[in-house]
């Protein structure tokens, strides 16, 4: 890839990063190794999870509690995560309550997600003219990864097209003046 592409792409990456809010984005977590069901969740949602499966412990015999109730040092599941970077295949989303999840693509979740776009934005039957937020954390997504990977020719053309389309949608959907203050001018 060329380097004016990659800066093409950077730079689409950029602007999604101010357009996006990311607030409502939480860490992913889950239930301890050896105790969980492989699902992930927000914080709160899995500190839920845990009590339940410490109470299935506790109930079954295969925890101790001490004089206090309280489950021994080491003993019981916990709330494990809550940190960035985590990579995923794809999306995540709480297995409790379906807020959206902060991860970092894979390779294959790239790839997955511009297919999905590029599927998406070429459909007859969509005349897109505007990316919702959850969109933009997903496009966000997409391009803060792509740097990171090396991509076989399909998705070079792929990425470098789904940069264009994002940068045009975007484009129209601002006045002049937006367009201005969002590079900084």
């Amino acid at each position: 890839m060329k380097d004016l592409e990659k800066d093409l792409m950077r730079f689409c990456e950029q602007v999604l990063y101010k357009l996006t809010n990311f607030e409502e984005l939480e860490y992913l977590h889950w239930v301890s190794s050896g105790y969980g069901d492989g699902f992930v969740y927000c914080f709160e949602c899995c500190d839920k999870e845990v009590e339940k499966v410490n109470k299935e412990l506790i109930a079954k015999g295969e925890i101790v509690i001490d004089e206090d109730g309280d489950i021994c040092a080491g003993d019981g599941a916990f709330v494990d995560g809550g940190w960035s970077g985590i990579e995923e295949d794809g999306c995540a989303f709480c297995e409790g309550c379906n807020k959206r999840l902060e991860v970092s693509l894979t390779q294959y979740g790239v790839e997955s997600e511009v297919d999905h776009f590029i599927e998406y934005f070429f459909d007859d039957k969509n005349e897109v003219t505007e990316i919702t937020n959850d969109q933009m954390i997903e496009l966000h997504g997409i391009f803060e990864c792509c740097g990171y990977n090396d991509f076989d020719k399909k998705y070079e053309r792929d990425l470098l097209r789904l940069a264009k389309i994002v940068l045009s949608i975007l484009g129209e959907s601002m006045g002049v003046e937006s367009r201005f203050e969002l590079l900084d001018l």
